[in-house]
C-alpha cells in the first residue's frame, strides 16, 4: 500500500510558480562564482519561453536542449514546459549522428544550444540560442500556457537492449510523483543539491526537480570537479550540499578514495547497478550519521522504482527495497501471475 497524498493535478510549472512566489529572494541555482535566485530563474526562462513560442513552439511540440551542466540547461528545461512544450535533453559528448538520429526520430520542432557550444549536427529546422546572462525585458508578463499533469514533460532516450536508442516519453504528473511528498525524500528550503548526472540520464529528473519544486540550491558543477576526489570532497563542505545521488561507478570510485567526503551530507542515494558492500560499509563506518539509500528504477518508470536505506553492514548483496510512494513492485513469473513471497521470478514496477 503505497498511496499517498501528493499534488497530482499540478504541472512541474505551477509548482515551481507557488515555489517561486512563495521565496522569490532564496538560492535556486549556483554556477562557479555565480548565482540565481528563484526570482531570476523564473524571470529568465520566461524571457526564453517568449522567445521560443515567437519562433513557433507549439503545445507538446518537442525542442532539443544541446548543454552542458550550466545555469542554461536549467533555464531551457522551465522555458520548454512553461511553453507546453516536451524537452528532449542532448548529452554534448554523444556523437553527433547520434543526436541528430534523436531529434530526427522524435520529431523535434526546434533545437535550443548553450551560448558558445560548437557542434557539428546538422539540424534543419529552428536553433535559438540559450544565454543566461541575456538583459531582460522588466516589463514582460509572466509566459501562461495552460496543459495538464498529463502532457509530457520530457523525452529521454536509453540506449536500448537492441542497441538501437529507444524515447522514454515521461508526463509531468510522473515528475510530481517522483520528488513531492514521497516516502523515500524530504527536500525542503535548507537543502542544496548537486546535478551529477549527465544531461541525457534520468537521476537529473530527481536533481533538478527535487531541487527546484522544494526550494532548495541547485549546485552546478563541471565534471573535472565530480570526478577528482580531493576536489569533490572540498566542494561539498565548502558548499554545505546536503543531499547528493551518484551512480554506482561514480560512487566506488570516490569511496575508494576518500570514504569520508560523504560525511558532510545527509542524504546520499546510490543506485545504477549492485552495489559492493564491501565500500558500502566503509563509508557508513566513515560517515555514521549519514542517511545512505540504494536506489533502483528503470528511465521507463520515472527515474527511481524502489529505494532502502541501509543501517547495518552487508556481506552479501545488498536488497534494492520496496517501492516508492504511489508505485508498484510485483514479482511475477513467466506468465505474469505474482509469485509466492521467497520464489524468484521478474521484477515488474509500474505506479502514477
Amino acid at each position: 500500500h503505497t498511496k499517498t497524498d501528493y499534488p497530482k493535478d499540478k504541472t512541474i510549472i505551477e509548482l515551481f510558480r507557488e515555489q517561486a512566489e512563495k521565496t522569490p529572494k532564496h538560492t535556486a541555482l549556483v554556477s562557479g562564482n555565480a548565482s540565481m535566485t528563484y526570482r531570476e530563474l523564473d524571470e529568465r526562462s520566461d524571457a526564453l519561453s517568449r522567445q521560443l513560442l515567437e519562433n513557433g513552439l507549439g503545445k507538446s511540440g518537442i525542442a532539443g536542449i544541446l548543454a552542458k551542466h550550466s545555469p542554461e540547461l536549467i533555464i531551457s528545461i522551465l522555458a520548454v514546459l512553461k511553453a507546453g512544450g516536451t524537452y528532449l535533453p542532448l548529452d554534448a559528448e554523444l556523437p553527433p549522428e547520434r543526436l541528430v538520429y534523436m531529434l530526427e526520430e522524435s520529431e523535434a520542432a526546434m533545437l535550443i544550444m548553450q551560448k558558445g557550444m560548437q557542434t557539428d549536427i546538422d539540424f534543419q529546422r529552428k536553433v535559438i540560442i540559450a544565454d543566461a546572462e541575456a538583459s531582460l525585458n522588466e516589463n514582460s508578463e509572466p509566459v501562461n500556457v495552460k496543459h495538464t499533469p498529463d502532457v509530457l514533460a520530457y523525452i529521454m532516450y536509453t540506449s536500448g537492449s537492441t542497441g538501437r536508442p529507444k524515447g522514454v516519453m515521461i508526463t509531468h504528473r510522473n515528475v510530481v510523483s517522483l520528488v513531492c511528498d514521497s516516502n523515500y525524500t524530504a527536500a525542503s528550503t535548507n537543502d542544496r543539491f548537486i546535478l551529477t548526472g549527465s544531461i541525457g540520464f534520468d537521476a537529473v529528473t530527481f536533481e533538478i526537480f527535487g531541487a527546484l519544486l522544494k526550494g532548495a540550491c541547485l549546485h552546478v558543477v563541471d565534471k573535472s570537479t565530480m570526478l577528482t576526489p580531493a576536489v569533490f570532497s572540498a566542494y561539498l563542505h565548502d558548499n554545505k550540499i546536503t543531499v547528493l545521488f551518484l551512480t554506482t561507478a561514480l560512487f566506488n570510485q570516490l569511496a575508494q578514495v576518500q570514504p569520508g567526503m560523504f560525511c558532510h551530507l545527509h542524504t546520499l542515494y546510490v543506485g545504477g547497478e549492485a552495489l559492493s558492500p564491501a565500500l558500502i560499509n566503509s563509508v557508513r563506518h566513515a560517515c555514521p550519521k549519514l542517511a545512505l539509500y540504494n536506489i533502483y528504477g528503470p528511465t521507463e518508470n520515472t527515474t527511481f522504482s524502489t529505494y532502502f536505506e541501509i543501517k547495518r553492514d552487508y556481506a552479501n548483496p545488498i536488497p534494492i527495497g520496496k517501492p516508492i510512494s504511489n508505485s508498484s513492485a510485483c514479482i511475477l513469473d513467466s506468465r505474469g501471475r505474482l509469485q509466492p513471497i521467497g520464489v524468484p521470478g521478474e521484477l515488474c514496477v509500474g505506479g502514477d
